[in-house]
């Protein structure tokens, strides 16, 4: 019996040695990356400077670090005195904003904007870009999509809001509501048919008069289900305060993210029950 047990710790340690063996192989086959590796390592003893790892110090001045090794920053012009249009950035990670910025700043019409980003707390990297990129202010409330582009629409001061995650600057008319991919498929599945693009705007999520986005009570965060319906709600609201919905083509349409299917299954309850009488009509399309 003794000996049996001996026999079957030495198979067990066997393994044990052979599955560490191949594991050795695998890693020395691998290609090396020391280089980055190195870089890397460094950027995260600089951090430790800053905060513990795992402390939210910790990983933003680790995004920060990571940034600066990129190259250049985007260069913004610097807030026009009387700006004609007022540009929140909706984006939720810094490789997204740096992009942005890029494509804003390369605009001659951001010489008449003013920027600024909706940090929804995501990454924590947002919070600090504008150490880096100058002229760029940063609203943030954590964990909440509606509330941050809510409260950076409270603070812009143009006439005319325009809400992206990128693209070039363009403006609508005065009672003119345009609204990108995203909102415009998100009104599609509840059968609202809205006429086909006419111009293209990458990036746009709505643009709007400031006075009709106050009128409507901007974003309403119950609404969002990670698939753009809380644009469809707002576009809803706009059109009721007689706003013309336009539907711009936009290639990049991308989706908030996912929330859980708890929550997006109850904005969709929630849409419902807000609109289904105006859904329900015969004639619905704009």
């Amino acid at each position: 019996m003794q000996t049996s047990l001996r026999l079957d710790h030495a198979a067990d340690a066997l393994a044990q040695a052979q599955a560490a063996m191949a594991a050795l192989r695998l890693r020395m086959s691998a290609p090396r990356d020391d280089g980055e590796a190195l870089l890397r390592m460094s950027s995260m003893l600089r951090a430790t400077a800053y905060g513990q790892p795992g402390t939210l110090a910790f990983a933003t001045a680790l995004a920060i670090d990571e940034i600066r090794r990129r190259g250049e920053m985007p260069v913004l012009p610097p807030p026009a005195i009387h700006p004609q249009v007022s540009v929140v950035l909706c984006v939720s990670h810094v490789d997204a904003c740096l992009a942005a910025l890029c494509e804003l700043s390369a605009d001659p019409a951001s010489h008449q904007a003013e920027i600024l980003l909706a940090d929804d707390g995501v990454d924590p990297g947002l919070a600090m870009l504008p150490v880096l990129v100058r002229h760029l202010r940063v609203i943030s409330v954590a964990d909440d999509a509606g509330a941050d582009c809510n409260l950076a629409v409270s603070v812009c001061r143009a006439p005319t809001l325009v809400l992206t995650h990128g693209g070039m600057i363009a403006a609508p008319a005065a009672d003119d509501v345009w609204i990108g991919r995203l909102a415009a498929t998100a009104l599609e599945r509840f059968g609202v048919s809205l006429a086909a693009p006419t111009r293209r705007c990458d990036g746009l999520r709505i643009a709007v008069s400031r006075m009709l986005w106050q009128a409507a009570g901007g974003i309403d965060s119950a609404m969002i289900d990670g698939q753009g319906l809380e644009f469809a709600d707002l576009a809803l609201k706009l059109r009721l305060l007689g706003g013309r919905l336009i539907v711009v083509d936009d290639s990049a349409a991308i989706p908030a993210g996912d929330i859980g299917p708890t929550r997006s299954w109850q904005a969709v309850a929630g849409f419902r029950a807000r609109w289904n009488d105006v859904l329900m009509k015969p004639a619905h399309a704009a």
